[in-house]
């Protein structure tokens, strides 16, 4: 492959990458109160476990994971997907908050992690020390066609 066709390839990839997060609204997941281990997070007002925040695309992946908490505190996010009422809870990557209030992770940090279509995205707090996480936020990137 030429360079030119390589640089054609790479600039055509980086519009579609551009195009596909700029259409993507993302996905948030919060819960107010302090968290014990094993909260879920809420999707709106549901549990997300029960009732995900829905992702329809084709070819989906996580790109970009922002966690926010109101305290400083150590503790993990599991981020799940699932049909509905936890059938098929599938686990698709875990992030260590480690004593910030706001942490942002990428492919860097948890690598390629592809979302089916048509599953609904949960998050559960886990790994909690004796300072529990409180009033936590969790703002997913993912792309798809």
């Amino acid at each position: 492959m030429s360079n030119d066709c390589l640089q054609r390839a790479l600039q055509e990839e980086f519009i579609f990458q551009v195009v596909n997060a700029s259409i993507n609204p993302g996905l948030y997941l919060s819960r107010t109160g302090t968290h014990n281990d094993d909260t879920w997070l809420l999707a709106g007002d549901r549990v997300s476990n029960i009732v995900g925040v829905p992702f329809g695309y084709d070819n989906g992946k996580m790109i970009k994971v922002v966690v926010a908490n109101e305290v400083s505190t150590t503790f993990d996010i599991e981020i799940y997907h699932h049909l509905g009422n936890e059938a098929s809870l599938t686990l698709l990557t875990t992030v260590v908050i480690v004593t910030n209030s706001v942490q942002t992770f990428s492919i860097a940090d948890f690598g390629s992690v592809p979302i089916p279509q048509d599953v609904q995205i949960a998050a559960k707090v886990v790994n909690t020390t004796a300072t529990k996480p409180r009033a936590t936020g969790i703002y997913i990137t993912a792309l798809g066609n």
